[in-house]
């Protein structure tokens, strides 16, 4: 499609949000838009289901609410780009750039983003089922309370990721990296985690724990509580007896950890 024409489509849908009667709403359902400029365009609720937007530039545009479902966005430019409410299930993201990228509840159900970027993007309620987040970059990602029931997450960058309440059952993880990523009341029932790094589990007393590097000392997610080691301590301290099973599994946790040199 010309730049020409994108534009105009563009100046009417702009319109349409202002007075419908003398704008439209747009329309570019399976649309040629290899390399397009849609930089800062208003694309609010726009229909772009099967569009190829392979490498455009993306950044900053408005797409609340967008259907993009099995959109080609290969290597597209999607940096600080409004995806909050938008429809990616399908889509193509492998490679694409979504640095600090809004996709607060956005629907991305068996979603490619391998080898995505998503560093400090706003993940919040997203749905992610079973997508492929293969060697993508989540480093510093807010994921709280998202949805990544069956991803593949393997080789993943989840640096200092927030995954509070975030659904990983199922989840591939293999050899991904989950240094000083945020578990609180995160779900890793069945979750694959072989491999993985800064990450290592252990038998606490009724299930597995999970123990996790951060910089400033491991963290210990057992079940639904996320302790340091000293609110751990103090948690199980003159606890009843069953409960020495726990003070245990923390020691046995540091000395794991230190063995792996990390600060506790």
């Amino acid at each position: 499609m010309k730049q020409e024409t994108l534009n105009e489509i563009l100046k009417l849908h702009a319109s349409y949000y202002i007075n419908p009667k003398t704008g439209k709403q747009a329309d570019l359902t399976e649309a040629n838009l290899y390399r397009a400029n849609l930089t800062e365009a208003d694309l609010t609720e726009a229909d772009l289901s099967r569009a190829d937007l392979y490498r455009a530039n993306l950044t900053k545009a408005d797409l609340y609410r967008a259907n993009l479902t099995e959109a080609n966005l290969y290597r597209a430019n999607l940096t600080r780009a409004n995806l909050s409410g938008a429809n990616l299930s399908g889509a193509n993201l492998s490679g694409a750039n979504l640095t600090k990228a809004d996709l607060y509840r956005a629907n991305l159900t068996e979603a490619n983003l391998y080898r995505a970027n998503l560093t400090r993007a706003n993940l919040t309620e997203a749905d992610l089922t079973e997508a492929n987040l293969s060697g993508a970059n989540l480093t510093r990602a807010n994921l709280t309370e998202a949805n990544l029931t069956e991803a593949n997450l393997s080789e993943a960058n989840l640096t200092e990721a927030d995954l509070t309440r975030a659904n990983l059952s199922g989840a591939n993880l293999t050899k991904a990296n989950l240094s000083g990523a945020n578990l609180t009341e995160a779900n890793l029932y069945r979750a694959n985690l072989s491999g993985a790094e800064n990450i290592f589990p252990i038998e606490g007393d009724k299930y597995v724990w999970y123990i996790v590097h951060w910089d400033d000392g491991i963290r210990i997610k057992a079940g639904c509580h996320w302790f340091t080691v000293k609110e751990a301590r103090k948690y199980w301290k003159d606890k009843a007896k069953h409960d020495e099973i726990c003070r245990a599994s923390i020691d046995a946790a540091v000395k794991m950890a230190k063995a792996r040199g990390w600060k506790i």
